[in-house]
């Protein structure tokens, strides 16, 4: 649909909203290699790593992963919402 001429350009009407770049979202993860098992945490929306949040998410989530399935590495990776 066309807008006419005599329309304001940004007329809501007239107008489709789109996303540039969407959210991030930022997961990490347990990795065993051997047994192929995982253990994932995403961290909440706008919130960033830091030191104390590192030590935090790797104390209460990652450990037990590491533990339970006996995992060799620690991976982190940031990955674009769908």
């Amino acid at each position: 649909m066309r807008r006419p001429d005599n329309v304001f350009h940004y007329d809501p009407h007239y107008t489709v909203k789109i996303v540039n770049q969407p959210d991030s979202i930022r997961m990490w993860g347990v990795l065993t290699g051997h047994k192929g098992s995982v253990g994932l945490y995403f961290l909440p929306k706008k919130v960033m790593m830091k030191a104390t949040n590192y030590i935090e998410v790797l104390e209460d989530h990652m450990l037990t992963f590491w533990s339970i399935h006996e995992a060799e590495y620690f991976y982190a990776q940031l990955s674009t919402s769908i």
